[in-house]
């Protein structure tokens, strides 16, 4: 069995990895599975073989930049980038190669839309390979200790050139937060590493490098009880496995004077940094009040023990808080807490139209994209271009505080039709996360179906009708369709024709639970073409059972010269033999004679004895 064209596993993967790459995210944070990687680059380094590096590049450019990348990420040692991806693709490990595949890495980010670094192409390479192994492990403490941006870059030059991308201090804030989760709240749930967006092989290294690193503050594991003793703490000198009971405490023991806030989960856990968008019991001083961007609802508000004299323990839900903090007592300025989720741009797109996506599978949605900033004093850029063009369709720069979604539409002409990329950057600092994303938008576009839910008819989905609504100034060709029934490829009633080699002869070929049973109904089974079996066995129904045919010539005992084909039931079977007189006059043979199979499986013949 031949094999399909190498060809084939690079488009299937290509208009996925590019709508990555089009987001402005750098190859190296795609989660790619090392077996589907090594068969990237075997397929490309074969491809190689028959048509030069720049070919390629302009057929499968998202294919060429995420091979190029992950290899550099996954096996560079010391900068030798070209050597690893020789030995994984199997290409000819010389200086003209090397040239032609650095030059087909920059023709790839070109036909993406992509900027560049200036300078030698490998150091583009280096830089969506967003940092690579040898490094990454002294990268991740480093980042998590919160050294700033000019110490990182000094740690290798792949970290350098991934800096000096419009995306890199986004990832390194990213990188920032995993070993937040990590370090200062356990373990962080599916749903937190995901919401990071970083790949798997950054976050096993971020595992590793916070086991390996002290907790924050030395402060004694706490615990809340909110309907009973309040705040308790444990003492843990004598291991985690013999750790003592459960105590209450006083607030001097544990709570800072300049930032005297304390959070627990639902479950009584105590949370370090990060907010997590739900209900959340809060530990403050009754003197100072919370202030956040959104007043969070109230949902229970509890007592402390008497020794708490002065605190207030409330329960309030973050679900629509960006950030939380308590009110300035004196000089000191507040510590804000942020709510997970919230401290960075979003874009809030709405329900995709029923049924309607790009030829690259994105799905097209009928409004336009709304974009909410944290409620900060951060001003930031927002704005929209069509992708690989430099012209921007809209542009605002606003502060978090003061943004309006809808300004950002004011002046683009309506309605919006196309690939959209919505970009927001912070604008003060370069430590905030951005926003990046390709979006197709139809604006004012409906579709209708008729009927709205297509039932399962006699040949597979019923039939429907499709009609495109399109807002006054666009046009949808066509704007009515039907999209006609859809089973396996053409008509399917109940009955259906089989060929039987045997009779030659069109049959109804059906089959049923029951046996002599020739109708529809409960019993029966769709079965689409049966084999037309001769001697069909106990419990099944023969190809010929219930045909005109099998009732002129089954043998019902009438037919005394006929054989019962073997195989079948054993049955009795009663034959009227017909009255037979011997030379005397007064014998004759009764009627009702049975006769049963005998021992070979094979009907016994033997006339009736006479007299």
């Amino acid at each position: 069995m031949s094999r399909p064209p190498v060809g084939t596993l690079l488009d299937l993967l290509e208009p996925g990895w590019r709508r990555h790459l089009a987001s402005g995210e750098p190859a190296g944070t795609l989660d790619v599975e090392p077996e589907m990687l090594d068969a990237v680059a075997r397929a490309l380094g074969e491809l190689s073989r028959a048509e030069p590096p720049a070919v390629l590049s302009r057929r499968w450019p998202a294919c060429v930049v995420v091979a190029l990348a992950q290899i550099t990420a996954h096996r560079d040692k010391n900068g030798k980038v070209w050597r690893a991806w020789h030995r994984a693709s199997g290409s000819r490990a010389t200086r003209r190669p090397s040239a032609d595949w650095a030059e087909a890495f920059r023709g790839s980010l070109a036909a993406l839309g992509v900027p560049a670094p200036a300078g030698d192409p490998l150091e583009a390479v280096l830089a969506h390979a967003a940092v690579t192994a040898p490094s990454l492990p002294e990268f991740l403490r480093l980042a998590g200790a919160g050294a700033p941006e000019q110490e990182l870059a000094g740690l290798d030059p792949a970290v350098a050139a991934l800096l000096r991308l419009p995306t890199g201090a986004g990832f390194v804030e990213r990188c920032r937060a995993l070993m937040t989760l990590l370090t200062e709240n356990g373990e962080p749930g599916a749903g937190d590493l995901a919401g990071i967006s970083l790949p798997r092989r950054i976050i096993d290294a971020a595992r590793t490098a916070a086991a390996a690193r002290p907790g924050p503050g030395g402060r004694p594991p706490l615990r809340l009880d909110p309907f009973g003793q309040g705040v308790l703490t444990r003492d843990v000198d004598r291991g985690a496995d013999n750790a003592g009971p459960w105590t209450a405490i006083l607030p001097d023991e544990i709570t800072d004077p300049a930032d005297p806030l304390l959070a627990f989960d639902a479950d009584g856990e105590l949370i370090w940094a990060v907010l997590p968008p739900e209900a959340v019991w809060l530990v403050h001083p009754e003197d100072r009040a919370l202030r956040a961007d959104t007043a969070p609802r109230i949902l229970v508000e509890s007592r402390l023990p008497l020794t708490w004299s002065g605190w207030r323990l409330v329960q309030l839900d973050l679900s629509g808080a960006a950030w939380l903090e308590l009110a300035p007592a004196g000089d000191d300025s507040p510590r804000r807490r942020p709510v997970r989720g919230r401290s960075k741009p979003r874009l809030v797109t709405g329900a995709p139209v029923p049924g309607i996506h790009t030829t690259d599978g994105l799905p097209v949605y009928g409004r336009l994209p709304t974009v909410w900033l944290p409620a900060d004093e951060v001003r930031w850029r927002v704005e929209v271009r069509r992708p690989g063009s430099s012209h921007a369709l809209a542009a605002v720069q606003a502060s978090g505080d003061r943004w309006d979604p809808q300004r950002l539409w004011d002046r683009v002409p309506r309605p919006v039709l196309g690939e959209l990329v919505v970009t927001a950057a912070a604008m003060d600092t370069a430590h905030v996360t951005g926003l990046r994303r390709v979006v197709a938008v139809a604006e004012s576009l409906d579709v209708s179906y008729a009927p709205a839910l297509r039932l399962t008819g006699e040949e597979g989905l019923e039939p429907a009708e499709v009609v495109l609504s399109a807002a006054p100034g666009m046009t949808a060709s066509p704007c009515a369709a039907k999209a006609p029934a859809e089973g396996d490829g053409g008509p399917r009633p109940w009955r259906r024709a089989a060929r039987v080699p045997a009779r030659g002869h069109w049959i109804p070929a059906r089959r049923c639970g029951r046996r002599g049973c020739d109708r529809a109904g409960t019993g029966a089974l769709e079965a689409g073409r049966i084999s037309a079996a001769a001697d069909a066995g106990h419990g099944e129904r023969p190809w010929w059972c219930g045909t005109a045919h099998h009732r002129r010539c089954a043998d019902r005992g009438d037919r005394p010269h006929r054989c019962f084909r073997t195989g079948r039931r054993p049955v009795a079977v009663r034959l009227r033999w017909p009255a037979h007189a011997c030379a005397r006059s007064h014998c004759k043979v009764p009627e009702g004679i049975f006769f049963r199979p005998g021992a070979a499986s094979s009907w016994t013949r033997s006339p009736p004895a006479l007299c």
